[in-house]
Parts: C-alpha cells; sequence; structure tokens
C-alpha cells in the first residue's frame, strides 16, 4: 500500500482531462505483475477497498518514509550547494489544493482574509527547507493553509540546520522568532525590512556592524512609553541642537530656515 500511495503521487498528472483513478494508478503499477506465473493478483481491488487500505495505513509509515529519505548530501563538485565554505539551504512555502470536501474544508480551511475564500478549494501550506545545488529536501512542515503561515512553519524547520549551513532568506522572514535560528549555529544571510532599525554596537571592519534583534515584549509599547520616549527623543534633538546654536551666535555657522522640529505628544488620558 505505500508503493500505492507513491504512484499516486507519481501518476498524479499523467492525465491532462483529470487525475487517474484508484483503480488505473494500479494497473500501471502492477501491469507486470498480475501476470507473473504463481502471483494472485489476477483481479485488481474496487476503489472503495483501496480507499479503506489507505484508511489503515494511516500517515505514519509516509512520515517515517520521508524523513529516512530526506537530506540527500551534495558534494564539494556540486555546481551551486556550497558558498563560502558552507552548505547553501533554502527555504520556501507554497499551497496545495486538496479536495473540496466538508472535512476538508473543516480541517485545513482556504487562502484569504476577513473568512473570505479566495482558493476555490481547500488548501495546505507547505513549507520546505531545500538544499541548494541539489534541491534535495532537508525537511518539510505542512500544516492547515487558514491557521499556519510561513512563519509558523518554518519554526518547525530550525531543527534541521546545521551549524556548516548557509541560509539566505528574504525580508518577511526576518523576525525574532525565526532569529532563533541561530542559536543551531547555522549562518544566516537575511534581508531586512526598511521600517526595522538596528542601532550600530560596533563597527566591522569591512563596514557592517554588530546590533541586537529586539524581542517581541520589547517592540510592543504602552501608550505612555511611546509619549516617554518622543519626550526623551526631543531632549536629545535639543541637547544636540544647543552647540550649533552657540556656534551660529558666534558667527560660526548659519542655522537654515525650515529646520525640523519635534512634534508635541500629548499625555494618554
Amino acid at each position: 500500500m505505500v508503493y500505492f500511495v507513491l504512484a499516486l503521487c507519481l501518476f498524479s498528472s499523467s492525465d491532462s482531462a483529470g487525475p487517474p483513478g484508484y483503480r488505473s494508478v494500479l494497473r500501471t503499477l502492477t501491469q507486470k505483475l498480475r501476470h507473473l506465473p504463481g502471483l494472485c493478483v489476477q483481479r485488481l481491488p474496487t476503489s472503495s477497498a483501496l480507499t479503506r487500505a489507505r484508511q489503515r495505513l494511516g500517515d505514519k509509515p509516509l512520515q517515517a518514509l520521508f524523513e529516512r529519505r530526506c537530506g540527500t548530501p551534495a558534494t564539494a563538485l556540486t555546481p551551486g550547494a556550497f558558498a563560502f565554505g558552507l552548505r547553501l539551504v533554502a527555504w520556501d512555502g507554497t499551497a496545495l489544493d486538496v479536495p473540496d470536501t466538508p472535512a476538508n474544508a473543516a480541517e485545513f480551511g482556504f487562502t484569504g482574509k476577513g473568512c473570505v475564500n479566495q482558493s476555490g478549494h481547500p488548501q495546505v501550506r507547505l513549507m520546505a527547507l531545500i538544499k541548494c545545488g541539489i534541491h534535495a529536501l532537508a525537511d518539510a512542515a505542512f500544516d492547515a493553509v487558514a491557521a499556519f503561515s510561513e512563519h509558523k512553519l518554518a519554526r518547525r524547520l530550525l531543527a534541521s540546520l546545521r551549524p556548516d549551513m548557509l541560509l539566505p532568506a528574504d525580508r518577511n522572514f526576518c523576525g525574532y522568532e525565526l532569529g532563533l535560528a541561530r542559536a543551531t549555529g547555522a549562518h544566516l544571510a537575511w534581508r531586512i525590512k526598511k521600517n526595522l532599525v538596528f542601532v550600530p554596537l560596533r563597527v566591522l571592519p569591512d563596514g557592517s556592524c554588530l546590533s541586537i534583534m529586539r524581542t517581541p515584549a520589547e517592540r510592543s509599547k504602552a501608550p505612555e512609553l511611546i509619549c516617554q520616549e518622543v519626550y526623551a527623543l526631543r531632549t536629545v534633538y535639543q541637547a544636540l541642537c544647543a552647540p550649533r546654536t552657540r556656534a551660529a551666535e558666534h558667527g560660526g555657522i548659519s542655522i537654515p530656515t525650515g529646520s525640523p522640529s519635534p512634534s508635541r505628544c500629548s499625555s494618554p488620558g
């Protein structure tokens, strides 16, 4: 039955008019075997019998098979597999359509916001960690598209990162939770959004700098703390302007008109 389920995936696009049925796949899988002498497989089981057999099998054997076969190693001669002495890996997500049944709709949900169905079919969100150069899966995670974003699924892949790996990623993945990937020892080369501010703590010789990524608790502030920071910003601004003002009074420099002035922030309540 494991081979049959694998064949369902292998032959899922063999018919442009639609996916083949259970008996068609089993016929293709066993056509060279059913006529061998001594075998009892002379008649194909019904589709309902195959469905019950799949239900008895469950998903655990396929999960164990994937975990045993994933992670095919690349060699140093594989083009695009290594950079700077590190193994290149990448991750990305996609959504897979599943049969449109009430059970699947309740379990996996639809793509869309505000309870608006934008996908037509229920979908499963799949997130994969891939070894570059050979396109082999190092790990993968999937769940309901309505409840799990790529960020949430990516957290399940962190355990598969190794110290000899380099993981580039686009700006949508940069965040404190996924930043914990550095704790695995893996090297990260991630873009960041332009609205994220990283204060340089130490400038390195190559022009880059060391900084600290704040936790979500540090980023979320109450209104009174926001006003507190604005008042502090105004104080620092005034302190920085004082030397220029004194220099201007002594004819050293001229302060341009239209200089920015911090806006007022009223206390809440």
